[in-house]
């Protein structure tokens, strides 16, 4: 597991998803180093050796064995996938990306979020939430807003880690002359409070060029948490957000982002929220087999 913080939605979720199988009776193990992944396999004697496909680490042999992918590429070692039995992908199109990247079927099982929130205090402004990266998009939405005319307020709030000085430096003095709020690295407790604050949360992964998001875990909890969600049409995100939320550019997401301020887009309904429930999870993975 990684020790590092804020590290991203797909970390969390694979966490996630170790705590749903062990809650159903089922082994599983989080590992960070490829070098420990004979900690899966318990007692077996005879190993695959994959060095001479560049790969240094062991794997046990005769153990039934699925790969969780998120997004392909983000591997270390592709070949990791052709001693797995089976690909289990975050979304359908995480399953087309391993389809495109790998040339190997997987099987789709869109996520879900756990995320508990506080009682809404008043709810106001756009919250920009994820890493502060141009593939997410934070340059854009400090963009966009600064030339929507919108004046509710725009809070950008992310981890760090991945983010390099000059992005940095340039995200905070754009965000300053935009007349946003810039956090950095927010904790747990920071990051309840803004979900309760705002009212519009700003999806803009692959925006500008970068990848999209595969399930889009921050905007989920922002879903439940009672946020409208107004997101790029790309990626994971279009398989469980209401395609009334969505737009296909810049002016897109500012003419979604004013209906909602005016009140002119239809609220969700439970079915809708569902979705995104462990509940739903359960139903799609029994359907999977």
């Amino acid at each position: 597991d990684s020790t590092v913080k804020n590290v991203g939605g797909g970390q969390r979720w694979t966490r996630m998803l170790a705590s749903w199988l062990r809650k159903r009776e089922h082994e599983a193990a989080v590992i960070d180093n490829p070098s420990d992944l004979s900690l899966l396999a318990g007692p077996v004697d005879e190993w695959i050796d994959m060095e001479a496909l560049g790969d240094v680490s062991l794997y046990p042999k005769g153990v039934k064995r699925r790969l969780w992918m998120h997004i392909p590429t983000s591997l270390q070692h592709d070949d990791k996938i052709r001693v797995t039995t089976s690909v289990l992908a975050s979304s359908r199109w995480s399953a087309e990306q391993s389809q495109g990247v790998w040339g190997i079927p997987a099987t789709p099982l869109l996520l879900f979020t756990d995320w508990k929130g506080g009682e809404p205090r008043w709810r106001k402004g756009i919250l920009f939430f994820g890493r502060l990266t141009r593939p997410k998009g934070v340059m854009q939405a400090i963009h966009i807003y600064r030339d929507s005319g919108l004046t509710c307020g725009l809070t950008i709030a992310g981890a760090t880690w991945s983010t390099g000085e000059q992005n940095l430096l340039d995200s905070r003095a754009a965000a300053k002359a935009a007349g946003g709020h810039l956090i950095e690295d927010p904790d747990e407790d920071t990051r309840k409070d803004l979900y309760r604050r705002h009212r519009i949360f700003w999806n803009l992964s692959g925006i500008g060029g970068g990848p999209p998001e595969a399930f889009g875990l921050a905007a989920a909890d922002a879903y439940v948490d009672g946020l409208h969600v107004v997101s790029i049409a790309l990626g994971g995100i279009r398989e469980w957000l209401p395609m009334r939320f969505t737009a296909v550019d810049a002016a897109g997401i500012v003419k979604k982002t004013k209906e909602i301020l005016q009140g002119t887009v239809e609220p969700l309904t439970a079915e809708e929220l569902h979705v995104v429930s462990a509940e739903a999870f359960t139903e799609r993975v029994k359907a999977a087999g």
